[in-house]
């Protein structure tokens, strides 16, 4: 199974790039939502409060807005939460895939090249500072202050088109046809 990989800052539109694959019969993979119940319950919860102080946990596991908080305004303690995280997320995209008979995968995660997870197509999703912070807002409910921190504290594009062997700019253009040429590449 081919496995896609679609990544960029938040807020970029990554979910709605993974939403046309899915209608492709692709086994959708999205990165935030394992790491999200991953830090409900389990070992990750544990290792995160030993690293950032038990004042992160809540009743639900680990209290994200808090925890953005503190790492997402200290590169040192986002690289810790990235390391201590990515294991147990790329673990989880292993078994997602290993049970799954869809033609092709596709993983829609923001830190997907620093995870180091292989990928055999990767596509970086692009977007303006202003749409991002805006949709970062909506998606989270958070302040427009909370959503500029997590982008500065994220690679800048370069970063993203660097490595990637498609981009696409997700600005209200029309992406249908680079969509459907890196479809084709899939199956």
């Amino acid at each position: 199974m081919k496995i896609i990989g679609i990544v960029g800052r938040s807020g970029t539109g990554k979910s709605y790039i993974s939403a046309f694959f899915k209608e492709k019969g692709a086994l959708v993979i999205d990165g935030d939502k394992i790491a999200h119940a991953l830090m409900k319950e389990g070992p990750l919860v544990n290792e995160l409060a030993d690293a950032f102080g038990k004042d992160i946990l809540c009743e639900n596991g680990i209290d994200r807005k808090k925890l953005g908080k503190i790492v997402f305004s200290d590169p040192t303690k986002l690289e810790t939460l990235n390391k201590i995280s990515h294991a147990h997320i790329c673990r989880e995209f292993d078994r997602l895939i290993a049970e799954s008979d869809a033609p092709f995968a596709v993983i829609d995660a923001a830190a997907l090249i620093e995870s180091g997870y292989k990928c055999d197509i990767l596509v970086a999703v692009l977007s303006n500072d202003d749409i991002c912070t805006e949709r970062i807002m909506n998606r989270d409910n958070i302040s427009k202050e909370d959503a500029s921190s997590r982008l500065s504290a994220q690679k800048k594009d370069d970063f993203y088109t660097q490595n990637a062997d498609y981009v696409i700019v997700n600005d209200g253009r029309d992406i249908t046809p680079i969509l459907k040429e890196i479809y084709e590449k899939a199956i």
